[in-house]
């Protein structure tokens, strides 16, 4: 099956994404035309049904729940922050 790599603005809040089902979040960063934090996923090409994620944006030393997956890390100028996704249970 054949993939596409798109990617997703986020916020430093709660993020809720409709992503394509199947999709693979690959990395989580700032996009480099603006600085904006963003996440890059692959998912399959002509998938039409959507599922509802949930991620969320830590900065170094705060509390954060433990179901999460980790995505990716960026820095601010001098602050470093994590990229969670929480995981269903």
């Amino acid at each position: 099956m054949a993939h596409v790599i798109h990617k997703h603005p986020i916020t430093f809040r709660e993020n809720l994404v409709n992503l394509p089902i199947g999709s693979v979040v690959l990395r989580a960063g700032l996009r480099p035309a603006d600085g904006d934090p963003s996440i890059w996923f692959r998912a399959p090409v002509g998938e039409s049904r959507m599922e509802t994620r949930r991620f969320f944006v830590v900065g170094t030393g705060h509390a954060f729940e433990a179901n999460a997956v980790y995505v990716g890390t960026f820095e601010t100028g001098e602050l470093v922050w994590h990229v969670f996704e929480a995981v269903k249970s």
